[in-house]
């Protein structure tokens, strides 16, 4: 069966919810950064702000230089959060299959659903319009035979608009695009030989052939010239993840069991970092801080988990990623936490500057009703327990940042 792939794409999400809290910054530069600390970079700007000639990733102070009249501010994550899952509740209504790949970016599965809602472009213009019309969101939307294709073609597309790629024309649609747009070009390590061999376009990737390639880039060779043609296999996964943590339930599911035919559950925290840092000690603090806050959502939600992800991803843009059972399901920092920071010793191989990490806790079920009483440690675990509970209730008071654990600052 033919794959039918949507990728939606609203590139200014960030921007239009500030200027919906703040309606004087229409039509002002403004560029959202991760925090107002000053190594902090951009990571979304206005219209404004990029005709002024700033770019993402450049430093707030840097930013100022060049338009001194530029607004900045950070990412407000609880409204994110709220207008990301009014988009994802659309989507849901076409289809299950559905995979976050970032701020305001989803990739949609239409697979064998021409019968129930029509063709895949139909569906592309139908939902951008509902999410226009009860959002207030501008995005565009393009159809593909594959989620790079339709990636692609979104990020054309530009802020609104709809685009559909035939399937078999996915080589002749790459083929003028620039190599920028193939992910698997790593161009912190890639650029000087692109610029050496003035390659700007991916058809002229194609054109050297997979022979000289394998010269140039080695083992991703392969890889690189197969996404040129437009070829890409990869799955939309179910799921995904978000900026703020979130849960997915699967909907007539038996709130007292959780039987693996229902479908996966995931709760994930990312966290993208102030700076690129490789300091092992800062990075273990990021995830202390990342099991907290998924830790304290799993009690709030009465849940456990016994499964956990950990992703990372260099400032070259690969990623590094591994996975851990439990000995038994939990919803306590002292549990996952040396788990993980096992883990983390594992995947983090490279001694490369990290950009951000992702921590996703699978497996979710309901809180066990009956306690082992018999457990040897069952002293030990109450005070932990009573500990984390008296923390729980601090912050709930007096804010996240009134009381941490030492490794945690």
């Amino acid at each position: 069966m033919e794959r039918t792939i949507l990728h939606f794409n609203a590139p200014l999400l960030p921007i239009t919810l500030e200027r919906t809290l703040r309606p004087e910054l229409k039509g002002q530069p403004m560029a959202i950064a991760l925090s107002l600390s000053p190594g902090a970079r951009i990571a979304f700007l206005s219209p404004e702000a990029q005709k002024e000639g700033i770019l993402e990733g450049m430093t707030i102070p840097a930013a100022k230089k060049i338009c001194p009249s530029i607004v900045y501010s950070t990412l407000n994550y609880p409204l994110l959060f709220k207008i990301e899952n009014s988009i994802l509740k659309k989507v849901l209504q076409y289809t299950p299959l559905w995979e976050y790949q970032g701020i305001g970016r989803l990739y949609i599965d239409l697979t064998g659903t021409k019968n129930l809602w029509g063709r895949g472009i139909d569906v592309a213009h139908r939902l951008r319009n509902e999410i226009k019309k009860d959002l207030g969101l501008s995005g565009s939307a393009a159809v593909a035979s594959n989620k790079l294709v339709s990636a692609a073609a979104s990020r054309i597309t530009g802020i609104e608009g709809d685009y559909e790629v035939q399937p078999g024309q996915e080589a002749e649609f790459m083929g003028p695009l620039p190599v920028e747009l193939l992910p698997a070009l790593n161009f912190t390590r890639m650029n000087s030989p692109l610029k050496d061999l003035n390659i700007s376009l991916v058809r002229e990737i194609v054109d050297l052939g997979i022979d000289n390639l394998r010269v140039i880039f080695g083992l991703s060779s392969q890889l690189i010239y197969q996404q040129a043609l437009g070829i890409d296999n990869a799955p939309v996964y179910p799921g995904g993840n978000s900026p703020a943590s979130y849960i997915i339930r699967p909907t007539g599911k038996d709130p007292g069991r959780c039987p693996k035919s229902q479908g996966p559950e995931t709760l994930t925290e990312e966290f993208p970092l102030d700076e690129d840092e490789n300091d092992d000690q800062k990075l273990l603090a990021a995830i202390y801080k990342m099991i907290e806050r998924a830790a304290s959502r799993l009690r709030i939600d009465k849940l456990v988990s016994k499964k956990i992800i950990l992703t990372i991803r260099y400032i070259d843009k690969t990623e590094g990623a591994g996975g851990i059972i439990l000995p038994r399901p939990s919803f306590w920092e002292f549990d996952f936490y040396p788990s993980i920071k096992r883990l983390f010793a594992r995947v983090y191989k490279r001694r490369v500057r990290l950009r951000s990490i992702r921590l996703s806790f699978e497996q979710l079920c309901p809180e066990p009703r009956q306690l082992c009483f018999l457990s040897p440690h069952g002293n030990a675990l109450d005070k932990k327990t009573k500990i984390i509970r008296a923390i729980d209730t601090i912050r709930d008071r007096f804010g996240d940042t009134a009381i941490s654990f030492g490794h945690a600052i």
